[in-house]
């Protein structure tokens, strides 16, 4: 995690290490996510590239953005940039679409298929099929592209091109 607010550093760190700030003494639920000194020591590496890495995600978010047209593709909120992490779009037929583009090269995938209402660990809240019909929506449609640092030009219209010729 990264963050300027002291606050939500501070809240992290205790989360991390089991609720606790002092040793034994836990203030809140929290969970065991410290680094082990080898993930610590790629992390302080690659933390070095980071601003030009989710550079270069932007760009291929724009080149996507371009030449997919009127394909329901990531909303960009006003004052705020995305790293694009994923790239995700809405297509109908998902699991077709993804299917004919793998066949052609284009590896894709899937984020959230199971809404959260649905999944085994909330069952006792209550909420079956239909009680969020978006959350459902966005679960059976969501395909998310290729979007990686190194991608080239080439690469992006390739992409775009097998799926637009399928839409």
């Amino acid at each position: 995690m990264v963050t300027q607010d002291g606050d939500v550093a501070s809240r992290l760190r205790r989360l991390r290490n089991h609720g606790s700030v002092e040793k034994y003494i836990h203030e809140e639920l929290g969970y065991n996510y410290r680094l082990d000194g080898v993930q610590g020591a790629v992390l302080s590496v690659k933390l070095r590239h980071l601003a030009e890495w989710t550079e270069r995600r932007r760009r291929v978010a724009a080149g996507y953005d371009v030449r997919l047209g009127e394909v329901k593709k990531p909303a960009v909120i006003p004052n705020s940039r995305s790293a694009y992490h994923i790239y995700p779009i809405l297509v109908d037929e998902r699991d077709a679409v993804r299917s004919e583009l793998r066949t052609q090269g284009v590896e894709t995938n899937v984020h959230y298929p199971v809404p959260c209402h649905l999944q085994p660990g909330y069952t006792a809240l209550g909420y079956g099929r239909g009680a969020f019909p978006n959350a459902e929506y966005l679960a059976n449609h969501e395909l998310s592209l290729p979007i990686f640092p190194e991608m080239s030009e080439e690469q992006i219209f390739y992409v775009c091109d097998r799926l637009m010729k399928m839409l």
